[in-house]
């Protein structure tokens, strides 16, 4: 049986719109016979690295000198066949809390540099990293402020020489919850079928179909539409008319 281990990176957790869209997206996986769970880094201790080296020096088992919950969450996402890494897009990134937990991978390479294609990296130290599936969202209209940590994944990928078998970015996102309630159900729903729809394919198929990724690319409303509606939301929030869900 397929399994998948999602770690939502999400500040907000549990009640972020980032975990509406992993529900969604491993509704899909588990239809399609897969096992699949969510941790809530915000919910566990994860301590970061301070670069000691003692994974690589003091010891060869790549063990991390630190004592936190991340040896746990690791040794989980070795045993999964894909690992889902969700994030709200913060400062043009990841989240801090899954920047993190992902510093806290650096048992998994070996310290000896690999030369490929002209570069020096670091090869991965197991034999097998788990295909990777990125999720994430945020409240910009336009899909183009994704490709900073797009980027970001595609690198660390070959350094752990696993493959993404899903880049999945949604903006648009206050559609899902802005002032705690969805808009746009008409369009919205269809997109969480095509999430759902995501989740069967990578499990059947370990990747999305072209036309899957690109249906998930589509702007959801026009771009005027979302700014005006947008901004008229937060005029109201600084008029104190209405409060922000923490």
């Amino acid at each position: 049986m397929t399994r998948i281990v999602a770690f939502n990176g999400s500040p907000k957790g549990r009640k972020s719109r980032t975990q509406f869209l992993v529900d969604a997206f491993l509704e899909g996986a588990r239809s399609a016979g897969a096992e699949a769970e969510t941790v809530f880094l915000a919910e566990r201790s994860i301590v970061p690295c301070d670069e000691c080296m003692g994974c690589w020096i003091l010891n060869g088992s790549g063990e991390c000198a630190q004592k936190d919950d991340v040896p746990a969450l690791l040794e989980k996402a070795m045993e999964a066949d894909f690992v889902l890494l969700a994030t709200p897009l913060l400062m043009d990134s990841m989240s801090g809390i899954l920047k993190l937990f992902l510093e806290r991978w650096l048992p998994l390479m070996h310290p000896r540099f690999r030369a490929q294609h002209g570069q020096g990296s670091l090869p991965a130290r197991t034999g097998r990293v788990p295909d990777w599936i990125i999720l994430s969202s945020c409240s910009f209209p336009e899909q183009f402020h994704f490709q900073p940590m797009s980027l970001m994944f595609r690198e660390l990928s070959k350094s752990f020489n696993n493959h993404l078998a899903a880049e999945i970015y949604r903006g648009e996102a206050d559609l899902f919850g802005r002032l705690g309630e969805m808009a746009h159900l008409d369009v919205l729903n269809p997109y969480m079928d095509l999430l759902r729809t995501a989740g069967r394919e990578v499990v059947r198929n370990g990747s999305l179909s072209q036309a899957t990724a690109e249906a998930l690319d589509r702007p959801l409303i026009p771009f005027d539409q979302y700014v005006e509606e947008g901004n008229a939301a937060w005029d109201r929030i600084l008029e104190g008319t209405c409060r922000i869900d923490p």
